[in-house]
C-alpha cells in the first residue's frame, strides 16, 4: 500500500503523486494517459483501458404492488444499462417463479441468492469470451433458419413452436448486444475489451435491431400462415422466397462490405413491396396481415443494405 497526500493544484482540483516504481513498470511518463475508474468511495487507476476494471454497480428493484410485466421492464432496463448486480426486493412468495423466468431471458445473468424477500442476480459474463461480430453472425444464422422453416410451414408442416424458440434466442442475443454496445460508449475499459471503436457501436446496434425485428416478423408470419389453403399458401410462398433472397443478398453485402450489392438490394425493395400487393387482391384478412409483415420485412432488409452504403 502507498500513502500519499493531496496537493491543491488550482481553484477546484487536486493532484496526487503516483509511485515511481509503478510508473517505470508501466512505462509511463509526463503526458501519458491513465484511466481512472470510480467505484463508490474508491478510485482505480490503470495505465491502459484494457486493464481498467469495469465499473461494478448495483440496482435495487422493489417488486411490491407491481405486476410481472412492470418488473420485467425494470429488469430489462437494469440489464441493458450494465448493472452488475440486480436486487429484487419485496414479497416474492408468489412472484418468485415469474421473476426467475424474467431473469433467465438475459444472457450472462444468474441468480446467486434467493429468499422469500429477495432475489439477487449477478452478471457473470466474461467480456473476454464475447465477440460482437460472432454474435451478429450467430443472429444471422438463426434468422436464416427461421426464414427457411417458416417457408417450409407453407407446405403444411407446423414449425411455429420451433421458430418461437429460435426467436427467443434471437431476443437474448439482441439484448446482450444492446447492453455491450451501450456499455462500451460509457466505459473505455469495456470498449477496449470488446475491441470496439465508438463509431462502430451505432452501426452494430442498428444491424442487431433490424435482425431482431426480422425475427419477430418471421415468427408472426409463420403463425399467420396456419390454415391457409393451397392456393393462398403458394402465393405467399412466392413472395416469401423473394424476401428470403433479398435478405441473403443484404447480409452478403454486410459481411463483405459490398456497397454495389447493397445498392442493388436497396433498389430491389420497390419490387419486393410490389410483390406484397399481390396478396391484397383476394381481400383475405390473413393475406392482408402477411402483406403488412412482408412490407416491414422488406423495409428492414433495405435498411441493412443502407447501413452498408453509409459505412465509411
Amino acid at each position: 500500500m502507498h500513502i500519499r497526500k493531496l496537493v491543491k493544484a488550482g481553484p477546484s482540483s487536486h493532484t496526487v503523486a503516483l509511485p515511481k516504481d509503478w510508473l517505470l513498470q508501466n512505462k509511463l511518463e509526463k503526458g501519458s494517459v491513465v484511466y481512472i475508474i470510480e467505484r463508490g468511495r474508491e478510485l482505480a487507476i490503470a495505465p491502459d483501458a484494457k486493464d481498467a476494471p469495469v465499473e461494478q454497480r448495483e440496482k435495487t428493484i422493489e417488486v411490491d404492488k407491481k405486476d410481472i410485466d412492470t418488473i420485467g421492464r425494470e429488469v430489462t432496463s437494469a440489464y441493458i444499462n450494465n448493472y452488475s448486480s440486480i436486487v429484487l426486493s419485496g414479497d416474492l412468495r408468489e412472484k418468485g417463479k415469474d421473476v426467475r423466468r424474467v431473469i433467465r431471458d438475459f444472457a450472462g445473468l444468474e441468480i446467486t441468492e434467493q429468499s422469500a424477500k429477495k432475489i439477487v442476480a449477478q452478471d457473470l459474463l466474461n467480456l473476454q469470451e464475447v465477440s460482437i461480430d460472432k454474435t451478429l453472425r450467430r443472429m444471422d444464422m438463426i434468422l436464416r433458419s427461421m426464414f427457411q422453416d417458416s417457408i417450409t410451414s407453407l407446405d403444411g408442416e407446423d414449425m411455429y413452436d420451433s421458430i418461437s424458440l429460435r426467436d427467443y434466442d434471437l431476443n437474448r442475443m439482441y439484448f446482450l448486444l444492446y447492453r455491450l454496445l451501450k456499455g462500451s460508449l460509457r466505459s473505455p475499459a469495456m470498449a477496449q475489451k470488446l475491441q470496439l471503436a465508438n463509431h462502430d457501436a451505432l452501426a452494430h446496434w442498428l444491424l442487431a435491431n433490424h435482425l431482431e425485428n426480422l425475427g419477430d416478423a418471421a415468427k408472426n408470419a409463420c403463425g399467420a400462415c396456419k390454415g391457409l389453403n393451397k392456393k393462398d399458401a403458394a402465393l405467399v410462398k412466392e413472395v416469401y422466397l423473394a424476401l428470403e433472397t433479398l435478405y441473403l443478398e443484404a447480409m452478403k453485402a454486410q459481411f463483405n462490405n459490398d456497397k454495389n450489392l447493397a445498392d442493388t438490394v436497396a433498389r430491389k425493395r420497390r419490387d419486393a413491396l410490389e410483390k406484397t400487393n399481390t396478396l391484397l387482391a383476394s381481400k383475405n384478412p390473413t393475406l392482408t396481415e402477411l402483406a403488412d409483415l412482408f412490407r416491414n420485412m422488406a423495409t428492414s432488409v433495405a435498411e441493412i443494405a443502407r447501413g452498408v452504403i453509409d459505412r465509411e
